[in-house]
């Protein structure tokens, strides 16, 4: 059993949002956005 191929795709937008994709074992693909807060 392969295991599911994860690509971290750090791409911060203007609002500081992280682009998160992640290959199923289908070659699907699924889009999602994290928001990162600035932590001090």
């Amino acid at each position: 059993m392969r295991q599911q191929m994860l690509h971290w795709c750090g791409m911060p937008n203007i609002k500081g949002e992280v682009l998160m994709i992640i290959f199923s074992q289908k070659g699907k693909h699924k889009l999602s956005y994290f928001a990162l807060l600035n932590i001090q």
